[in-house]
């Protein structure tokens, strides 16, 4: 996903739907079946998690780098999440990934 700067990244992510549970267990069938359309979708459904997470960051901290190193960790974690197992929710995992990218961006500067 490309962006022109983070208002468009703000713009996107208020354009996307959030996913029922059952339509995420869905699409995460059809992820493990090779489908990269319902990987992206599963991805976008979680851009205004993100976007609400960088926005409580405050405004020094809203860059287009920062932006990209969580959508980085947003991917990762849905590649590596069994959305099909009955446990804690992929946002609980999200939160945590995010929280953990911001440090070391943090630490990284």
């Amino acid at each position: 996903m490309l962006f022109t700067g983070k208002e468009d990244f703000y713009a996107q992510a208020a354009a996307c739907e959030k996913l029922t549970r059952e339509r995420e267990k869905e699409y995460a069938r059809l992820m493990r079946e090779g489908d990269a359309d319902a990987r992206e979708k599963i991805i976008k459904s979680y851009l205004p998690t993100v976007a609400a997470f960088i926005k409580r960051l405050g405004p020094e901290m809203q860059k287009l780098e920062l932006i990209y190193r969580l959508l980085a960790a947003l991917e990762k974690n849905v590649d590596g999440f069994d959305f099909l197992q009955e446990s804690e929710p992929f946002s609980h995992r999200l939160a945590f990934a995010l929280r953990q990218a911001v440090t070391r961006y943090i630490a990284e500067r």
